[in-house]
């Protein structure tokens, strides 16, 4: 698996790409998280997006791109909406859209 190299800030970590389970997008940048770390780029989810690999991650929304091997559960919430629970405890809210092509997904 490929390593990438990333600087937030003072800190700077050298991480395998399938260590990050979660992007979010935060307007002109981006924050990872990985390894309980979280750290901000500035890179854009469209970048990210371009730049990893699509049979692992997965944009479950306009704001958040996710790791699939960190699903733990697929829920629907009471409005009806795909929920999203990963291993690491978060509930994120996926797109009808994506939606639809997350459930096709073989590996889920």
């Amino acid at each position: 698996m490929r390593k990438i190299f990333i600087k937030d800030g003072e800190k700077r970590y050298f991480i395998q790409l399938d260590e990050i389970y979660l992007i979010e997008s935060l307007e002109n940048y981006t924050r990872l998280f990985f390894q309980g770390t979280k750290a901000l780029q500035r890179r854009s989810l469209r970048q990210w997006e371009e730049m990893l690999d699509q049979t692992i991650f997965f944009r479950i929304n306009r704001t958040e791109i996710i790791n699939i091997h960190y699903i733990q559960e697929l829920n629907r919430t009471s409005a009806g909406k795909l929920e999203v629970k990963l291993k690491t405890g978060e509930l994120l809210e996926v797109s009808n859209r994506q939606a639809v092509k997350l459930k096709n997904i073989n590996r889920i």
